[in-house]
Protein backbone atom coordinates (compact mmCIF):
# COMPACT_ATOMS: atom_id res chain seq x y z
CA UNK A 1 0.00 0.00 0.00
CA UNK A 2 2.81 2.73 0.81
CA UNK A 3 3.97 2.34 -2.90
CA UNK A 4 0.77 2.95 -4.30
CA UNK A 5 0.17 5.94 -1.82
CA UNK A 6 4.46 7.19 -2.49
CA UNK A 7 3.55 6.86 -6.29
CA UNK A 8 0.05 9.27 -6.20
CA UNK A 9 1.98 11.42 -4.44
CA UNK A 10 4.62 12.14 -6.83
CA UNK A 11 2.79 12.56 -9.69
CA UNK A 12 0.39 14.78 -7.44
CA UNK A 13 1.94 16.55 -4.34
CA UNK A 14 -0.68 17.53 -1.93
CA UNK A 15 -1.53 21.06 -1.81
CA UNK A 16 -0.43 21.70 1.78
CA UNK A 17 2.65 20.14 3.64
CA UNK A 18 0.73 17.82 5.80
CA UNK A 19 2.57 14.66 6.26
CA UNK A 20 1.57 11.84 4.21
CA UNK A 21 1.55 9.24 7.61
CA UNK A 22 -0.38 11.77 9.36
CA UNK A 23 -3.17 10.19 12.01
CA UNK A 24 -5.76 11.25 10.56
CA UNK A 25 -4.94 10.81 7.08
CA UNK A 26 -4.24 7.16 8.06
CA UNK A 27 -7.90 6.81 9.63
CA UNK A 28 -9.06 8.09 6.33
CA UNK A 29 -7.65 5.65 4.52
CA UNK A 30 -8.25 2.75 6.94
CA UNK A 31 -11.65 3.00 7.24
CA UNK A 32 -12.36 3.65 3.70
CA UNK A 33 -10.56 0.80 2.39
CA UNK A 34 -12.73 -1.15 5.39
CA UNK A 35 -16.27 0.16 4.23
CA UNK A 36 -14.90 -0.82 0.34
CA UNK A 37 -14.03 -4.56 1.52
CA UNK A 38 -17.09 -4.71 3.21
CA UNK A 39 -19.02 -3.67 0.30
CA UNK A 40 -16.80 -5.75 -2.06
CA UNK A 41 -17.88 -8.69 0.39
CA UNK A 42 -21.39 -8.23 0.50
CA UNK A 43 -21.83 -8.24 -2.96
CA UNK A 44 -20.65 -11.98 -2.35
CA UNK A 45 -21.98 -12.78 1.00
CA UNK A 46 -24.78 -10.90 1.97
CA UNK A 47 -24.69 -11.81 5.49
CA UNK A 48 -21.17 -10.74 6.06
CA UNK A 49 -20.43 -10.45 9.80
CA UNK A 50 -24.32 -11.15 10.73
CA UNK A 51 -24.69 -7.53 8.38
CA UNK A 52 -27.32 -7.41 6.07
CA UNK A 53 -25.28 -6.10 3.16
CA UNK A 54 -27.98 -5.65 0.00
CA UNK A 55 -26.75 -4.33 -3.74
CA UNK A 56 -27.84 -0.67 -2.33
CA UNK A 57 -26.77 -1.15 1.03
CA UNK A 58 -23.01 -2.06 -0.89
CA UNK A 59 -23.24 0.39 -3.43
CA UNK A 60 -23.76 3.40 -0.44
CA UNK A 61 -20.50 1.58 1.80
CA UNK A 62 -18.64 1.70 -1.50
CA UNK A 63 -19.28 5.34 -2.47
CA UNK A 64 -18.38 6.20 0.94
CA UNK A 65 -15.29 3.99 1.40
CA UNK A 66 -14.09 5.45 -1.87
CA UNK A 67 -14.76 9.26 -0.59
CA UNK A 68 -13.26 8.51 2.72
CA UNK A 69 -10.25 7.37 0.82
CA UNK A 70 -9.90 10.15 -1.61
CA UNK A 71 -10.39 12.67 1.06
CA UNK A 72 -7.05 10.41 2.73
CA UNK A 73 -5.14 11.14 -0.09
CA UNK A 74 -6.04 15.12 -0.88
CA UNK A 75 -4.00 17.39 0.29
CA UNK A 76 -6.84 20.20 0.71
CA UNK A 77 -7.19 19.97 4.80
CA UNK A 78 -10.36 21.79 4.75
CA UNK A 79 -12.08 19.98 2.02
CA UNK A 80 -10.74 16.46 4.33
CA UNK A 81 -12.28 18.26 7.48
CA UNK A 82 -15.89 18.80 5.83
CA UNK A 83 -15.95 15.63 4.20
CA UNK A 84 -15.51 13.37 7.46
CA UNK A 85 -17.64 15.68 9.01
CA UNK A 86 -20.43 15.03 6.44
CA UNK A 87 -19.75 10.98 6.89
CA UNK A 88 -19.80 11.41 10.16
CA UNK A 89 -22.97 12.99 10.83
CA UNK A 90 -24.39 10.70 7.97
CA UNK A 91 -23.67 7.71 9.76
CA UNK A 92 -24.52 8.84 13.14
CA UNK A 93 -28.23 9.81 11.78
CA UNK A 94 -28.55 6.24 9.75
CA UNK A 95 -27.44 4.71 13.33
CA UNK A 96 -29.68 6.64 15.37
CA UNK A 97 -32.69 6.34 12.94
CA UNK A 98 -32.34 2.65 13.07
CA UNK A 99 -32.27 2.12 16.91
CA UNK A 100 -35.33 5.02 16.70
CA UNK A 101 -37.33 4.10 14.00
CA UNK A 102 -36.47 -0.02 13.70
CA UNK A 103 -39.01 -2.41 14.74
CA UNK A 104 -37.95 -5.84 16.64
CA UNK A 105 -38.12 -8.51 14.45
CA UNK A 106 -35.74 -10.77 12.38
CA UNK A 107 -34.19 -10.72 9.14
CA UNK A 108 -31.42 -13.41 7.45
CA UNK A 109 -29.35 -14.57 10.13
CA UNK A 110 -30.80 -12.13 12.64
CA UNK A 111 -32.51 -12.75 16.15
CA UNK A 112 -35.99 -11.58 16.89
CA UNK A 113 -34.59 -8.96 19.54
CA UNK A 114 -32.94 -6.88 16.06
CA UNK A 115 -34.22 -3.45 15.42
CA UNK A 116 -34.96 -3.83 11.50
CA UNK A 117 -35.32 -0.07 9.81
CA UNK A 118 -36.46 -0.52 6.51
CA UNK A 119 -35.70 2.02 4.57
CA UNK A 120 -36.39 0.99 1.29
CA UNK A 121 -38.26 -2.63 1.80
CA UNK A 122 -36.80 -5.89 0.27
CA UNK A 123 -34.09 -3.24 -1.40
CA UNK A 124 -32.35 -1.66 2.14
CA UNK A 125 -33.15 -3.52 5.54
CA UNK A 126 -30.68 -2.76 8.21
CA UNK A 127 -30.76 -4.22 11.22
CA UNK A 128 -29.16 -4.00 14.75
CA UNK A 129 -25.53 -4.79 13.74
CA UNK A 130 -25.82 -2.48 10.77
CA UNK A 131 -26.19 0.58 13.46
CA UNK A 132 -23.68 -0.66 15.79
CA UNK A 133 -21.06 -0.42 12.54
CA UNK A 134 -23.43 2.81 11.70
CA UNK A 135 -22.26 4.18 15.06
CA UNK A 136 -18.61 3.02 15.10
CA UNK A 137 -18.31 4.50 11.79
CA UNK A 138 -19.87 7.42 13.15
CA UNK A 139 -17.46 7.75 16.01
CA UNK A 140 -14.26 7.40 13.67
CA UNK A 141 -15.24 10.14 11.24
CA UNK A 142 -15.78 12.73 14.09
CA UNK A 143 -12.50 11.39 15.72
CA UNK A 144 -10.89 11.96 12.27
CA UNK A 145 -12.75 15.41 11.66
CA UNK A 146 -11.92 16.60 14.96
CA UNK A 147 -8.26 15.66 14.30
CA UNK A 148 -8.40 17.73 10.45
CA UNK A 149 -10.02 20.47 12.68
CA UNK A 150 -7.02 20.74 15.14
CA UNK A 151 -4.56 20.59 12.21
CA UNK A 152 -6.87 22.97 10.18
CA UNK A 153 -6.48 25.94 13.35
CA UNK A 154 -2.39 24.88 13.14
CA UNK A 155 -1.50 25.95 9.64
CA UNK A 156 -0.73 30.04 8.64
Amino acid sequence: MPTVVKRFLKDHPPESNTNLYSPPRMISLDVGCILIFLAVAGLFEPHFFGLELSLMHCFVLFGTGVMAVWTGLAGNVKRVYQVSLALGVFFLLNAVLGYVLGEPRSIGYGTSSDYVLKMAPGFMELSTRDHIIHLTLAIFFFFDAFLWKRRLKQQP
